[in-house]
């Protein structure tokens, strides 16, 4: 028996009180065109459903299964090492932070703080700098997570928005979005600077955050 079944409070508390997350519509759209593509377009998921598991199978036990080919199917794609699983990925990793309001641990605009607290945290630390003078101020820093791998991130800001910089090694075996893409209303930009590989992430229109990240990428190439 369970500790779930031997506390039905405890079970009730994480029901009501778990936080739950849902996959962004994009993921959603490709999860179901991969089922399509694995099983063929004119029979449907239900129909292939019924086909696997059996006809005796109800409309509770159809969407129980339909549910687990999803979720089976979802893990395949975010596996993929490709740049759109990466993309993915951030794009849930940024939401999660900006909803959640965990998007800064540490809170400070001062490079001197943050660098030292993201290298004590992660082992390593990415080039930080200020740029407040051009309206990007520096709010702080936090952990992010692709695919279980911990990332440093710095936290910018412009106006109500946020904007999110994965500093991402070389070797940590993660494939990068294009140099500029978009996904449900999320923009990315990607450079490279002495080494290391940053991805910024926001809703700020795509125009601004490009030229957020060309600023960046020149200040990170002479940290004076």
């Amino acid at each position: 028996m369970t500790d779930h079944e031997q506390d039905p409070e405890v079970s009730e508390l994480v029901k009501s009180a778990g936080e739950r997350y849902p996959a962004p519509s994009a993921l959603r759209r490709a999860v179901l065109a991969d089922i399509r593509a694995r099983t063929g377009a004119r029979t449907g998921v239900l129909g292939h459903v019924r086909q696997w598991f059996g006809p005796g199978l109800g409309q509770v036990g159809v969407a129980f299964a339909t549910g687990a080919v999803v979720a089976f199917v979802a893990l395949q794609f975010l596996a993929r090492p490709s740049s759109d699983s990466t993309l993915y990925a951030l794009a849930a990793d940024h939401a999660r932070a900006v909803v959640t309001a965990s998007a800064i641990e540490v809170n400070s605009s001062d490079k001197h703080t943050v660098k030292p607290w993201l290298s004590a945290k992660l082992g390593y630390s990415p080039v930080v700098v200020d740029l407040a003078d051009a309206s990007f101020p520096l709010l702080g820093g936090r952990r992010g997570f692709l695919g279980g791998v911990p990332l440093a991130v710095m936290v910018y800001g412009f106006k109500e928005h946020e904007i999110d910089v994965y500093a991402i090694r070389p070797d940590a075996g993660i494939a990068l979005p294009r140099t500029h893409a978009s996904l449900d209303g999320y923009h990315v930009v990607t450079w490279s600077v002495n080494g290391m590989n940053y991805v910024a992430m926001s809703d700020v229109d795509a125009e601004r955050l490009e030229a957020f990240g060309k600023l960046l990428k020149s200040r990170q190439a002479q940290p004076g």
